[in-house]
């Protein structure tokens, strides 16, 4: 059921109730197997405290499986230097295979993002929230579906 405050992407084929109005951008994003269109659904506070995003693509090349897809994912997103990891635990999302990761932001903030594969299709669900704000992250988690 979809409420009137649900974020519904019909290309996407996702849903997720965000707790501020999104901003909708798509990048050609360089990879290994060729160019990808990467479509992000962000929100965030005035002041940058906060995030909360949905992005996701349609990899170049099938997956030689979701496993190997979502650890390469997941190894792309903390060589950045500004995470550091502290749990990637597999998961399910109804019949997609998934990873909860969390990373610590400098000691202040908690990075949560959670990656699914379904065939070709990669969702990266994520909040960057300050660590004592990072409760109020659960009901955008618990809001976000695949359709």
């Amino acid at each position: 059921m979809v409420r009137p405050d649900d974020y519904v992407d019909a290309v996407g084929r996702f849903k997720a109730r965000f707790p501020m109005p999104p901003k909708v951008t798509t990048k050609d994003v360089p990879s290994d197997d060729g160019l990808v269109v990467m479509h992000t659904v962000l929100a965030t506070r005035d002041d940058g405290s906060n995030a909360y995003g949905v992005m996701w693509d349609d990899l170049a090349k099938p997956t030689e499986g979701p496993s190997a897809e979502l650890d390469a994912t997941m190894q792309r997103m903390m060589a950045g230097g500004k995470s550091t990891l502290v749990s990637s635990t597999p998961i399910t999302l109804g019949r997609l295979q998934g990873r909860d990761i969390t990373a610590d932001i400098d000691g202040t903030s908690v990075l949560r993002a959670r990656l699914f594969i379904d065939g070709r299709r990669r969702y990266q669900v994520i909040t960057a929230v300050p660590k004592t704000e990072r409760p109020n992250a659960e009901s955008f988690w618990a809001s976000f579906v695949v359709e």
